[in-house]
């Protein structure tokens, strides 16, 4: 996966958002607004955006990510989204490109320019609205140790 096809998909799995407007009644419209919430780092309406599934598991992750740091400041799921929406530095903003639906699911593909770079995953709501669902790797809590303790090949 390519740096931006990652960053984007950072973003996709580090934000949620929005209210009740026209545009998410499509999932392009949804891809939309949060790709646009990405862009200029709106945390809230990242947060808005995300389905609850994905919430719900973002407040599990927010539960341990503040015992872990203990401390009088407590985290919020909007400090999570902000740090996962970084992306490379680009002269082109991510914009949402086809979208594919089967009943209450669909994918809108991310481009960057012209270039697909990724997708966003939705799922309708029983209000009738799209919501991204964020990436299951993107909410894994982090392994023990970080990624630099384990091997990166094996022992001869």
């Amino acid at each position: 996966m390519s740096p931006r096809a990652a960053a984007a998909t950072a973003a996709a799995l580090a934000a949620l958002l929005t209210g009740c407007r026209a545009e998410d009644r499509t999932p392009g419209g949804a891809a939309r607004l949060f790709l646009q919430a990405v862009e200029t780092s709106d945390s809230e309406a990242l947060e808005k955006l995300v389905a609850q599934a994905s919430r719900k598991k973002l407040a599990e992750l927010l539960h341990l990510a503040n015992a872990q740091a203990g401390g009088p400041r407590k985290l919020k799921a909007k400090d999570l989204l902000v740090a996962g929406m970084n992306r490379l530095p680009t002269t082109d903003p991510l914009e949402a490109g086809k979208a594919s639906v089967s009943g209450d699911r669909a994918t809108v593909e991310v481009l960057e320019g012209k270039k697909s770079v990724g997708r966003l995953d939705l799922v309708k709501t029983g209000g009738g609205l799209w919501r991204v669902v964020l990436p299951e790797r993107a909410l894994a809590p982090p392994e023990p140790g970080g990624a630099s303790s384990r091997p990166t090949s094996r022992p001869t």
